[in-house]
């Protein structure tokens, strides 16, 4: 229901900024630029890695997904940040744009949250059935079962946070200034489970009882099967996956043969491994959308309309939302603290990518040393030779 209405009434001041607080115009105007290139390159790198063919098994696929959603995520924010600055907010052509289409950027937005948390979800069940059953968790899953998966989160997550594209009506004004020298668009936005105020063409709320209890059940459902139910799901996983690394970790080496026994160590050694990077990416997921998930329910149940208290509010979900921006910006770095294969795979890709005689200067300690693949059947170790300038002659 986006109309454009011409309204008679004139305005001296004209307010052009899309922030409501000068907080919001600090982070998302200034901070979050920054926020996006790290994340979405970030992102970019992270793919590269996860599904190169050294990388490939069921929980580097899920991350992959995961890192598709934040991409999809910080894409659908930077409209919102491009609005902050001046240059945008008074274009004509961009504020048009912007208006038809920042409900349902909205609704992408929580789209792509709600499609990472439940992936998060999956990847935590993965590695706590990898790390009891090692041997078992090397079989790569059919093209089919990964298909399936994917589908059904995508499938789910979009059904569940659809309603975010109904839950307002929104209209554009054309306000101008007295001295009539300017024209702005003015977009206003009602909820449409409420009644609407300020309302100076006596329009009613048109929407049925239904569809209100519908749009207000929605909401509430969502907030707990997006936010509140996987993120205390996975807060407790993440708990028995610590405690299954430390056990398998305590655990002595299996008596039999000495190749049996190093080729099982090598697989242990990778399992724990592959753990660790879940468990340190489940954990700042948890952390970084956890607080988010609570000020939103304390919005979504507020009643206290003063000033003050919005006003609060507002400063309070800038933070959240900048928190749950920093966490997706600053999964690459997580990837390389925690995994050497990782950062092996990155030196193999920027050696590919440099010129050759770039590459022959470079010192021996960036060079990757040795990376472990595996496949459904057998555990095999294969050493990955240094390419020193050699290799390039």
């Amino acid at each position: 229901m986006n109309n454009t209405l011409n309204a008679t009434a004139c305005s001296e001041d004209l307010r052009l900024s899309f922030a409501s607080t000068r907080l919001e115009f600090i982070l998302m105007g200034w901070i979050f630029p920054a926020q996006f290139c790290i994340g979405v390159l970030g992102s970019i790198i992270n793919l590269s890695v996860l599904l190169s063919k050294n990388m490939r098994n069921r929980a580097n696929d899920l991350l992959s997904g995961i890192a598709f959603a934040d991409i999809g995520y910080l894409l659908c924010l930077l409209p919102q940040s491009l609005a902050i600055h001046e240059f945008f907010a008074t274009s004509v052509f961009f504020r048009t744009v912007y208006f038809a289409s920042k409900m349902h950027l909205n609704g992408l937005i929580n789209w792509f949250l709600a499609m990472a948390m439940w992936l998060i979800f999956a990847v935590t069940i993965e590695r706590l059935h990898g790390i009891r059953s090692p041997l078992r968790s090397r079989m790569y899953w059919n093209r089919q079962t990964m298909v399936m998966l994917f589908l059904v989160v995508i499938t789910a997550t979009g059904l569940l946070t659809a309603y975010h594209h109904f839950a307002f009506d929104c209209s554009t004004f054309v306000r101008m200034a007295c001295d009539r020298a300017k024209q702005i668009l003015i977009h206003v936005c009602v909820d449409v489970t409420k009644a609407w105020p300020h309302n100076s063409s006596n329009l009613t709320n048109p929407h049925s009882v239904f569809f209100k209890n519908l749009i207000r059940f929605s909401s509430v459902f969502s907030a707990f099967i997006v936010g509140v139910i996987p993120i205390t799901a996975v807060a407790c996983l993440n708990i028995a996956l610590i405690y299954q690394l430390h056990k398998r970790k305590a655990q002595p080496l299996i008596r039999g043969e000495s190749k049996w026994r190093r080729d099982v160590t090598l697989l242990l050694r990778q399992e724990r491994r592959i753990t660790v990077i879940v468990v340190t990416i489940v954990t700042s997921y948890t952390l970084t959308q956890g607080l988010p998930a609570i000020v939103y329910l304390w919005q979504l149940f507020n009643q206290d309309t003063r000033i003050e208290t919005i006003f609060f509010l507002n400063n309070i979900t800038c933070l959240c939302n900048s928190l749950m921006i920093t966490g997706k910006a600053s999964n690459l770095f997580l990837y390389c603290m925690c995994s050497k294969n990782f950062r092996n795979e990155i030196l193999l890709m920027l050696q590919k990518l440099l010129p050759r005689n770039i590459v022959r200067k470079l010192p021996r300690r960036y060079l990757p040393v040795v990376t472990i693949e595996s496949d459904a059947e057998d555990i095999r170790l294969t050493s990955v030779r240094r390419q020193t300038a050699s290799d390039y002659r």
